[in-house]
């Protein structure tokens, strides 16, 4: 499933919204997992459709815990309104980073608005990207030189920040 089927499965709250299908795959593939499925029911995930919000919202998030994620989005959104490339371009990393942001991440998000706005990255192409790719963007951005190490250190064993060690932990997982 790639981005455009999922938004289509969105409602007009912006939830995502899964089936029988998807519920008992993970059932199956988690029997913990499909324990607290029985005891918490449905869970409404919050979808961000505009891509490149979603993708600032995404880099936020990483490693803090879900009530700083929370509390930061919340405030950016309430003082910059819509978030947009052109909207984080105009900030300087200070006025960023007084949202809570931490350096590396301020780096990150000027450089992907920057990449946006130049026509270097083209946010709408990820609409179209399969969930594989769409993994190894996430997990390996170094293929997609958005600041991070282009440096391969592939040794046969799995490492996170290689492009082919991830592909093949993929595919071992998804059989």
């Amino acid at each position: 499933m790639n981005i455009s089927t999922t938004s289509k499965l969105m409602t007009d709250r912006n939830i995502f919204i899964y089936g029988e299908t998807e519920v008992s795959y993970l059932k199956k593939r988690d029997k913990k997992l499909a324990e607290v499925m029985e005891k918490v029911g449905p869970i409404e995930r919050e979808v961000i459709p505009d891509l490149f919000a979603a993708l600032v919202n995404s880099i936020i998030g990483q490693q803090i815990s879900t009530k700083a994620h929370k509390t930061i989005w919340k405030k950016m959104v309430t003082v910059l309104g819509e978030i947009t490339p052109q909207v984080i371009d105009s900030l300087s990393d200070e006025e960023l980073q007084q949202f809570g942001i931490t350096f590396k991440k301020t780096a990150y998000i000027k450089s992907a608005a920057q990449k946006v706005l130049s026509g270097e990255l083209n946010i709408e192409s990820l609409r179209a990207m399969s969930d594989e790719e769409l993994a190894l963007l996430i997990m390996c951005p170094a293929e997609y030189d958005l600041g991070f190490s282009k440096e391969c250190k592939c040794t046969g064993e799995m490492n996170r920040n290689c492009r082919r060690c991830t592909l093949n932990w993929l595919r071992s997982e998804i059989e």
